[in-house]
């Protein structure tokens, strides 16, 4: 079974397989293939055998894991729209789940980007990842209260 677990939630992909046969889907349906992406997601989240920076590979996951995030709210907001609430529910829990690992990720970059600087020779303050994660908190509240983007 493929689970990727955090201590406040999971996703299960053989749920979301369980639940694609109870509703008559197949292999050559949408969702089976989306099952079959997340998967790959997961792999490429755990593969540690890269031959290129950290902070790049937790980049590239803490994307592919938002873009799950994207995949199970429009399978939650499909779900709710055809009353089906087994999958809506089912859609949620692994909602919170992957977005509970972005903000994982997001937590993290700060400080492997620094240590990678450092690695590297160049001399930094690592006083400043708690700054850099406060500012991105910060940037995620303006949004939550609906502020114009600046960019």
């Amino acid at each position: 079974m493929c689970r990727v677990s955090r201590t406040d939630g999971s996703v299960s992909f053989n749920a979301l397989e369980a639940r694609l046969e109870a509703v008559g889907g197949h292999a050559g349906i949408g969702a089976k293939t989306s099952v079959s992406a997340a998967a790959g997601v997961v792999a490429a989240a755990v593969n540690h055998v890269r031959k290129t920076e950290f902070s790049k590979d937790l980049r590239d996951d803490y994307s592919s894991f938002a873009l799950a995030s994207a995949s199970y709210t429009m399978l939650h907001t499909t779900a709710l729209g055809m009353n089906d609430s087994e999958t809506a529910a089912l859609a949620l829990r692994h909602l919170k789940g992957v977005a509970a690992m972005v903000v994982d990720f997001a937590d993290a970059l700060p400080s492997v980007v620094l240590d990678e600087l450092r690695m590297e020779g160049a001399t930094v303050d690592p006083s400043v990842a708690a700054t850099a994660k406060k500012n991105l908190g910060e940037a995620w509240k303006s949004a939550e209260r609906g502020s114009s983007s600046t960019i």
